[in-house]
């Protein structure tokens, strides 16, 4: 685990505002049923910047495998762009 703000169901329960703000003052709050993880809660701003790091390493792994499988014919030239759409 990377925390060590744990907390069980029954405390998320009792005070699921105290368990909110401790992760956003805090890092990620695991929640524990029997001693067990069964979840995580996360600050919004910290949830968006995983999503965020997530889509970009996803992009990257994408445009990696792309250019391996790319071909000459995949392309083409500004200025066949710009006739395309009509913009010269």
């Amino acid at each position: 685990m990377l925390s060590t703000n744990l907390k069980s169901i029954t405390d998320l329960r009792l005070n699921p505002f105290a368990i909110t703000q401790l992760a956003k003052d805090e890092g990620p709050v695991y929640i524990l049923n029997r001693n067990k993880p069964v979840g995580v809660i996360l600050d919004v701003k910290d949830y968006e910047q995983l999503i965020d790091q997530l889509q970009d390493t996803l992009d990257v792994v994408e445009i990696k495998t792309w250019k391996k499988t790319a071909k000459a014919t995949d392309f083409v030239s500004h200025d066949e762009l710009f006739s395309d759409l009509g913009l010269k």
